[in-house]
């Protein structure tokens, strides 16, 4: 009796569907921003956001924006629909799919369960979160170092509800500026990936940049994290119950940008990303 053993490997393949084309000869396109409630100095987020989608305007996108404390749920999925780009700005909290991190917070928490039912993107957008607990890794509840396992999970967590509605890339910063960063890589035709490999630094180095092992997801998708060794004081803010509490640490290390989808993605040319 003979016994075979077969190994089954994933070939991933990256090409262009569509050759690249400068930003000016597509249509207009269509992003979505959204402000979670209790997020804080309401007007300077704002200020912050409306920043960004100055830049945007200027690439040829036009912006819907749900700024309110007690945004539309409803209104949200209508705008979101046809949107390239999906950006929140909020608290994040633990309603994943899987449990741990997942879901946003409108004025009511919307679960992960709920975004990868409910959202319904035809035009295969970009996530973006700006400064959300968890979305990159690291949450303002941290009093050590989580460690990149515990990274990996909340980003995964984060993500995975837009991505199975539809997206094709996840990108997270916790910094001021970095969104726009990013998408000044983007728009210079950089990759997802090399956009997040160009906006590493000594301080701010690669932790991880690896294919993601996510069964629900395309198998050729990849995961990036930076991360910083910490140091310094930081305040930690805490809400349990309906009751704050804040203090000063020593910062820990923070894993504070993180991509998450088709490497290959790039904001002005359609990608094929295929599985054999």
């Amino acid at each position: 009796m003979k016994t075979i053993s077969m190994l089954v490997f994933t070939v991933c393949v990256f090409s262009s569907a569509i050759a690249q084309v400068k930003a000016s000869n597509i249509p207009q396109r269509e992003a979505v921003f959204i402000i979670g409630s209790s997020i804080g100095d309401h007007a300077e987020v704002v200020s912050n956001l409306n920043e960004i989608a100055g830049y945007l305007e200027s690439q040829n996108f036009k912006v819907t924006k749900f700024y309110n404390e007690s945004n539309n749920w409803e209104a949200i999925k209508k705008a979101s629909i046809n949107a390239s780009i999906f950006l929140y700005r909020g608290h994040g909290t633990e309603l994943g799919i899987d449990g741990g991190f997942g879901g946003i917070v409108i004025g009511e928490f919307i679960s992960g369960q709920r975004i990868a039912s409910e959202l319904k993107f035809k035009n295969k957008p970009i996530i973006l979160f700006s400064s959300v607990c968890g979305g990159a890794g690291s949450s303002a509840g941290d009093i050590k170092d989580i460690g990149i396992t515990e990274a990996n999970k909340r980003i995964v967590g984060s993500s995975l509800p837009f991505l199975l509605a539809g997206g094709v890339a996840y990108y997270a910063s916790n910094y001021s500026g970095g969104i726009v960063s990013l998408l000044k890589q983007l728009f210079d035709n950089k990759t997802l990936e090399e956009s997040f490999i160009a906006l590493s630094s000594d301080w701010n180095h690669i932790e991880r940049n690896q294919l993601l092992n996510e069964k629900r997801l395309n198998g050729c998708y990849k995961i990036g994290v930076l991360s910083n060794k910490g140091g310094g004081i930081s305040t930690v803010t805490r809400t349990t119950n309906g009751v704050t509490t804040v203090k000063k640490i020593l910062s820990p290390k923070g894993y504070e940008v993180a991509y998450l989808g088709d490497p290959t993605y790039k904001m002005n040319t359609q990608q094929l990303i295929s599985k054999k």
